[in-house]
């Protein structure tokens, strides 16, 4: 008997969830034994248990950002754009330095169709982390789309200063410039996206329909 217990005692150790799961049925009280269990299912893939358990430790301790946090992401992976943000706005309020959480939101206000609270919510991400490259650069696209083309120019720029081999920005950059009808700066930025990235097929394009419309 003493030798059939172990042999149960180290199959069960051998699986992560499995730790967790006796571990939450000996203390179901304990927030940190969900909060692992969660995180074991998640990691296997297994998102409706990760999100119950998610759920469970918030119960147990509503302030406990990273639960929200990887809530939030569970959510956007399964198209639940609503409870996403609602647990990224919690993840906000818990922990305002979390840039990460910001820049999420933004993007879902974007997918959802509100460039307004998604600039915002970049902004937001920007002014806890200036380097945030992909925030400016998202950014950047946003006012380019609103025609707001100095705002867009200067976080390309902010991107190129991080990033001054990033053959999108200078891309972004030239067709920023284009549209401002600064053709010359735009024929360059296109210029250097292609040396930095001589397939790039849609700045060979946009090159060329420049090109032909000075001639």
């Amino acid at each position: 008997m003493l030798g059939s217990a172990t042999y149960l005692r180290n199959s069960l150790w051998t699986d992560e969830a499995a730790i967790f799961e006796d571990a939450a049925q000996k203390s179901p009280g304990k927030e940190r034994v969900h909060y692992n269990l969660a995180w074991a299912y998640q990691r296997k893939g297994e998102n409706g248990k990760a999100i119950a358990h998610y759920k469970e430790t918030i119960r147990l301790k509503p302030d406990k950002d990273k639960a929200h946090y990887n809530l939030a992401v569970l959510y956007q992976t399964t198209g639940d754009n609503a409870g996403a943000l609602n647990h990224f706005k919690e993840v906000a309020r818990i922990s305002p330095n979390n840039a990460v959480a910001r820049y999420n939101m933004a993007a879902i206000y974007h997918e959802m169709g509100d460039d307004g609270k998604a600039i915002e919510s970049y902004s937001e991400a920007i002014r806890i982390n200036p380097g945030y490259g992909d925030a400016h650069f998202n950014i950047a696209w946003l006012y380019k789309e609103r025609g707001e083309l100095v705002k867009a120019e200067a976080h390309l720029s902010a991107v190129l200063a991080l990033s001054p081999g990033s053959a999108d920005a200078h891309y972004n950059l030239g067709l920023v410039y284009a549209k401002a009808g600064r053709f010359d700066l735009a024929g360059r930025e296109l210029k250097i996206a292609l040396e930095i990235n001589p397939g790039y097929n849609d700045a060979a394009l946009e090159l060329a329909r420049l090109t032909k419309g000075a001639r």
